[in-house]
């Protein structure tokens, strides 16, 4: 939905005209965090850290374009409030309990990184990431 305000001024021999402003509904990630410890794992959601970068012609920069832009992982998701842009996904801790963990990214999280997935957010976008964090089964 978009909000146009117009204000228009007359006095005589001068028109003014105030205030115009597009309002656009804002754009949300629902990051979600799933932990599989099949074979002996004790981590859980809350164990890792999910940060969102914006991803600037490769180069990835913290952002303050996404509010959260860091937590700690939830089963249930953390809804963050992002401008328009392209995002990393990821996960900065993955060794728990001195045990390496692997990701898996689904959803809207496009491709498969080591640590992190790309999330491209347009205007009023309602987007979902889960990241699964699995025990190795050596």
């Amino acid at each position: 939905m978009r909000l146009y305000l117009i204000s228009v001024i007359t006095i005589p021999f001068i028109l003014l005209i105030f205030t115009f402003a597009e309002s656009a509904e804002p754009s949300y990630l629902k990051v979600v965090v799933l932990v599989n410890n099949t074979g002996g794992g004790t981590a859980k959601p809350s164990d890792f850290k999910v940060d969102l970068d914006e991803d600037n012609s490769g180069v990835l920069l913290p952002t303050n374009n996404a509010q959260p832009s860091s937590f700690a992982g939830s089963a249930k998701g953390v809804i963050s409030v992002l401008l328009p842009g392209k995002y990393i996904v990821k996960i900065d801790n993955l060794i728990i309990n001195d045990t390496p963990y692997s990701l898996d990214f689904s959803g809207d999280c496009l491709g498969k990184g080591l640590t992190g997935a790309e999330v491209v957010i347009q205007p009023s976008d309602k987007k979902t990431c889960i990241i699964t964090a699995s025990y190795p089964n050596f």
